[in-house]
């Protein structure tokens, strides 16, 4: 690692380990920070409280930098919370050994409570550093405790049991002090590549406008935290820190370097002692029992739901009290869902490895207007070893059925909604390059497409040549896209080799007769080329585009599982994919790939066509009209198939459908 510790110190010091044949200084100006905000509004750093976890945004920018690398590299810049006066972590607790339950209808002698109040300071808690804690304090601390675990909170803790070895473990890993907040560091990437590249040693540095804003949480424990930047930052070459592991060597490594004041937060950790609930999880309708859990995943018979429950302080208060939730599931969700009343949702797929379902909450009494927010999230953590894909269940089809105010007539969109339906479908059996084995049943998938678009309404079905070669089949396929008039509807069905460049994974390739994969620039299909001709045929006729409604890719490929996936898990609000006529009327384009970037196309040798083309026939003839309109959407098409696959080809392969440009989603009408 020694060779690419290269960091920038501030203006006009020297640039360490620098190659031979470089400046030997160069100038960076520190990160100029311009606050804290939340919500986008400005924070006063010195009167600035959050609640414990809340989120909070810093924005920093840098000005001017004259370093000219003689090879592509990125910048990462250091920040870094520590708690200000925070009290000694003194002695540790020895291991609790209860007599009598601590807690809400527990037995609460005082040298057990005084064991867990104990318990509790040691961790960090200064909302209790001092004097006598109240009773509804202690319960408060101990249903906190369990929800943070993934427990059911019943706000007592018995003697030997789960919440009692948990908070044991949780003491004993104490070991660091509170000086340094390990959750709360961090390196981040100041994007100043594209703006430097360009530059020679020689020029003079240029006035950059580079700007980003950072989101954390605040820690968990209150107090007073300093916010705090590393003035050196740290030089990579782009890409070579890949690893969180790698990412925490560097983190470690600034720990000895100096760093300076940005700011102040406090975090108010005071248990809300009035709380009137306590929420209980469940996972397939089962509670977890605070361990995290390990699914199969797989192909499944039914949605994995997860459901909750309040449970009331008052029982007998319920009916003057509202509640309101919103989830969201890490890795696979950015933002929080909508605020709503229902205690359950769905995932018709999500991809195989760890996953953190969080739960936060609001209630307001009978004829209050502001909510109040709990300030701790309730949390469910699972692992599912394969990526796991289901139906919609009927539960949640009418439910989204329900909530509908009415469907998309088929007489709409055949009559008025497009101009024309035309679909493109290309083929290849056999490859010049002996990298690539012959694939025995295209012809089948391309008549099998044929005839089942043209079953659907698709007045215009295009052949390229059978065995293309990379001019053969662009030449037709452009050719086939002059033709494409301005509120057409156009499927590009490509059904062949697919693979991704060794030297640029983010460019895959379609594989045509004479492409050579050694020389994929040659004669091979680059899949940019083809979402450029697809954005220009969906642009508007006014900026010189073909004004076609909907665009639908379609790619029975390996490898092609291109980054552009939307979100991967969906909530049973839009499960179904019920689909506003707004929506429809939109202009858009997607693709549809046969399965996740490192996964196999499989054939069915048995029916002597492949798996994915056969589900997307039975779709179309009906199969995935879940809402019994006469229409099939793009995500009930999606639905459908993703599904049909992954369980006959035992989850091995998963399709996906990713966006290409506009809102707009292609639809078929169910032919009766």
């Amino acid at each position: 690692m020694q060779n690419l510790r290269r960091t920038l110190a501030a203006a006009g010091l020297v640039l360490c380990g620098m190659p031979a044949g470089l400046a030997e200084e160069v100038s960076v100006s520190e990160a100029q920070v311009d606050g804290i905000s939340i919500g986008g509004g400005l924070l006063d750093l010195s009167s600035a409280t959050l609640l414990p976890y809340q989120p909070f945004e810093f924005c920093y920018e840098a000005e001017s930098y004259s370093y000219a690398p003689a090879r592509a590299e990125e910048v990462w810049a250091y920040f870094e919370l520590v708690p200000v006066n925070a009290p000694t972590l003194g002695e540790r607790p020895a291991a609790l050994q209860l007599s009598g339950s601590v807690g809400a209808d527990g037995i609460n002698q005082p040298r057990d409570v005084a064991a867990i109040v104990e318990a509790f300071r040691y961790l960090g808690n200064q909302s209790i550093a001092n004097g006598e804690v109240a009773p509804r304090t202690v319960i408060a601390l101990i249903t906190e405790f369990q929800n943070s675990i993934g427990l059911v909170p019943d706000g007592k803790i018995d003697p030997g049991g789960y919440t009692e070895r948990r908070l044991d473990e949780r003491v004993a890993r104490r070991g660091q002090g509170p000086q340094q907040v390990q959750d709360q560091r961090s390196l981040q990437t100041l994007e100043l590549v594209g703006a430097m590249m360009p530059r020679l040693a020689f020029q003079a540095p240029g006035e950059l406008d580079v700007r980003k804003c950072v989101t954390w949480r605040a820690p968990k424990w209150g107090g007073e935290y300093e916010l705090r930047y590393a003035p050196s930052s740290l030089v990579q070459p782009i890409g070579s820190i890949q690893t969180d592991a790698q990412l925490e060597d560097w983190k470690d490594y600034f720990l000895e370097r100096p760093t300076r004041p940005m700011g102040t937060i406090f975090v108010d950790d005071t248990p809300i002692e009035n709380l009137p609930y306590a929420m209980t999880l469940a996972l397939n309708g089962r509670r977890p029992g605070g361990q995290q859990e390990r699914l199969g995943g797989g192909a499944s018979d039914e949605p994995l739901e997860l459901s909750w429950a309040p449970r009331l302080a008052d029982p007998g208060n319920a009916e003057n009290i509202e509640i309101e939730y919103s989830v969201r599931i890490t890795p696979t969700d950015s933002d929080w869902g909508a605020w709503t009343s229902a205690q359950r949702t769905e995932y018709t797929f999500l991809l195989k490895g760890y996953h953190k379902f969080e739960l936060r909450t609001r209630y307001r009494n009978s004829g209050e207007r502001a909510w109040t927010e709990s300030p701790q999230a309730s949390r469910l953590d699972f692992f599912l070893d394969e990526h796991f894909t289901s139906p919609v269940s009927s539960k949640g089809i009418t439910e989204v059925v329900t909530s509908a105010a009415s469907g998309i007539a088929p007489a709409w969109i055949s009559e008025n909604l497009y101009t024309e339906s035309k679909a493109f479908l290309a083929g290849v059996t056999y490859y010049e390059s002996a990298q690539f084995e012959p694939l025995a049943y295209i012809e089948n998938d391309i008549d099998l497409m044929a005839e089942t678009f043209g079953s659907v309404g698709f007045e215009t079905v295009t052949r390229a040549p059978g065995n293309g070669t990379r001019a053969e089949i662009l030449n037709a396929l452009q050719g086939f896209l002059r033709e494409v008039k301005e509120g057409d509807r156009v499927v590009l069905y490509f059904s062949m080799h697919g693979f991704e460049s060794e030297t640029d994974s983010s460019n895959p390739y379609l594989a045509s007769r004479d492409c050579d994969p050694e020389f994929p620039g040659t004669n091979c299909i680059p899949l940019k080329l083809i979402e450029q001709l697809v954005r220009n045929a969906v642009a508007p006729v006014e900026d010189n585009g073909k004004g076609a409604q909907h665009v639908l890719v379609i790619l029975d490929a390996c490898s092609v599982g291109m980054g552009l996936m939307r979100q991967t898990s969906k909530s049973v609000d839009d499960e179904v994919g019920f689909v506003e006529r707004s929506v429809i009327d939109a202009r858009g384009a997607h693709v549809m790939t046969a399965g996740l970037a490192d996964q196999v196309a499989f054939v069915d040798n048995t029916r002597k066509i492949s798996f994915f083309t056969q589900a997307l026939a039975t779709a179309l003839a009906g199969e995935a009209d879940y809402i019994p309109d006469g229409v099939i959407t793009l995500r009930e098409l999606e639905l459908f198939v993703r599904h049909r696959v992954a369980l006959e080809t035992k989850a091995k392969q998963t399709p996906m459908v990713g966006d290409i440009a506009g809102a707009g989603q292609i639809a078929f009408v169910v032919t009766p």
